[in-house]
């Protein structure tokens, strides 16, 4: 038997489904009301399961021990890395993950717990597809994606973005910028060195496709795909490129590669940052400091 459970953090993420449904009986457990009933035809319980990620696992399994419900939809709001995405465009799950674990220090990648053997939360495939087909076809006029959710029981503002590229001296983007606006939002913070990325058309011409810039006597070479590098890079100490989708750090023949992963928006530029030193010696102080983009959260 097919039971639904919507789950949302704050009232007015589900506040018109308890309006919209027919309540059948109320019941309240660990501090949260379970509103039991049918909406358009289906069996579903709604609860606001308040904020927090703890406070969501306690409602599941709730939901999963008592109300025995065969499928959770987590509905609400959230902000965007994503420039695709506008106010009031909808995003659906294809995988989630958190962007607070980090136990890096035992390898383990960012966003995943230890010991669980990955890291992806993969969505339904195919609660995913119905999910999308019934927003395009009630919401024609709204723009529906599928893509990844990240949560964690920390609020990022742009506000603390800024201020963090402001501690840089320089800031080095290896393309998809998507919108000028970006680039232009970067460049009222610090000097930008960037490249032109696969998706940046028209407006972006004047972007190089690759660059070479030298910042405290190291050589970098910036690339938007790595594989187009057709030119010796001898002599050159670290080059910088993105297009993948996973963050990656190797050094091969001498050379270190700081793979980023693509960045369409300026929150997640800090989201994917480290901050390097370059310097020419162990006892020296870094001469510049350079952003790079490293990991999602």
């Amino acid at each position: 038997m097919t039971k639904i459970g919507i789950i949302g953090a704050m009232e007015l993420e589900v506040e018109q489904l308890k309006q919209e449904m027919a309540v059948t009986g109320v019941i309240r457990k660990a501090g949260m009301d379970f509103f039991e009933g049918t909406l358009n035809g289906a069996d579903v319980v709604v609860v606001r399961c308040g904020i927090g990620k703890v406070n969501a696992a306690l409602c599941v399994q709730i939901l999963a021990d008592v109300f025995q419900v065969s499928h959770v939809i987590n509905t609400g709001v959230a902000g965007s890395l994503n420039a695709r995405l506008d106010i009031g465009d909808i995003l659906i799950s294809k995988d989630a993950l958190h962007h607070d674990m980090d136990v890096g220090i035992f390898g383990y990648q960012p966003g995943e717990v230890p010991q669980m053997g990955f890291r992806e939360f993969v969505a339904d495939q195919q609660m995913m597809a119905l999910a999308k087909e019934a927003c395009e076809k009630v919401n024609p006029d709204i723009h529906v994606m599928c893509g990844r959710v990240v949560s964690g029981d920390q609020f990022i503002s742009s506000k603390e973005v800024k201020e963090r590229l402001k501690t840089c001296e320089r800031i080095l983007h290896a393309g998809d910028f998507d919108k000028p606006e970006i680039l232009r939002q970067l460049e009222e913070i610090r000097p930008v060195c960037a490249v032109r990325g696969n998706v940046d058309k028209g407006w972006a011409e004047h972007l190089p496709a690759e660059q070479e810039i030298t910042l405290a006597g190291f050589r970098i070479y910036m690339i938007h795909n790595r594989k187009n590098i057709s030119r010796e890079l001898s002599g050159v100490d670290i080059v910088v490129c993105g297009h993948s989708h996973r963050y990656g750090e190797k050094r091969e023949d001498g050379i270190l590669y700081l793979i980023r992963k693509r960045i369409p928006h300026l929150i997640a530029v800090m989201e994917e940052l480290i901050r390097m030193g370059l310097c020419s010696g162990e006892d020296e102080e870094p001469a510049e400091k350079v952003l790079v983009l490293k990991r999602s959260r």
